[in-house]
């Protein structure tokens, strides 16, 4: 059996074509397979929506930091991956982190009762307003720690509880 192969710039041209496009899809799926926490997911990222209960009052808004390491959990807002800030309605509040990607994260929530931005305390240390973490640990005695507070978020979205402490 004989195979023609036929050349020119139209043959060149086409197969350049699918051999830069096969050569983009496979190095995209093996970055992707770099990774087997990513394999079958979109990491796009998702949703993790955070359900806070437990405010003693109404006045002042919920501060909610969304960390992926230690560093500055709970409550250094600048180091976190992303923060937001609700109001309080009923006792309650929600907030939601959009296009967070697929990982392991913790959660700080502050009711900044005065809204001057941080965690009033007494002369002591002791907090003068509420505050609480994902994983709801009781740690009274001190600020709760980023493993105590670690959860994994996989998707397609998450919904975390937490309930103040005061």
């Amino acid at each position: 059996m004989k195979v023609r192969i036929q050349t020119g710039p139209r043959t060149c041209a086409g197969l350049l074509i699918l051999l830069g496009l096969s050569t983009l899809s496979a190095g995209s799926a093996s970055i992707a397979a770099l990774d087997p926490s990513t394999q079958g997911q979109d990491n796009h990222g998702a949703t993790i929506t955070v359900r806070i209960s437990g405010f003693r009052n109404e006045r002042g808004i919920a501060r909610v930091t969304l960390f992926r390491d230690s560093k500055g959990f709970p409550d250094n807002a600048a180091l976190a991956f992303q923060s937001r800030s609700a109001v309080i309605t009923n006792g309650q509040s929600v907030v939601d982190f959009e296009g967070a990607p697929f990982g392991d994260y913790a959660i700080g929530v502050l009711h900044d009762e005065n809204k001057n931005g941080r965690m009033d305390t007494t002369w002591l240390g002791r907090p003068l307003e509420g505050y609480g973490a994902s994983n709801n640990p009781h740690n009274r005695i001190s600020a709760p720690s980023f493993k105590s507070a670690l959860f994994r978020f996989s998707p397609p979205a998450l919904t975390l509880s937490i309930t103040l402490n005061y």
